[in-house]
């Protein structure tokens, strides 16, 4: 599926393609940490807006980040 990819930085010079690969994995961490970051607001928005306390809300979105990474 990503062999275009893959292909892509075939021919380039080791130093090049670390650097390729240094700056995507700061990207990725850089979209993870947004997504994260959005999930949370918009999870206790959502629960505000059902008059869920603020304590469960905390707790809920604090289990589903620790047992994520398992699953």
């Amino acid at each position: 599926m990503l062999n275009w990819l893959f292909e892509l930085f075939t021919g380039l010079p080791s130093w090049a393609e670390l650097i390729s690969f240094i700056v995507f994995l700061v990207l990725g961490m850089v979209f993870l940490i947004k997504g994260a970051d959005y999930f949370v607001d918009s999870a206790s928005s959502i629960a505000k807006i059902l008059g869920v306390s603020t304590l469960i809300i905390g707790l809920t979105i604090v289990s589903f980040g620790t047992s994520a990474p398992e699953a």
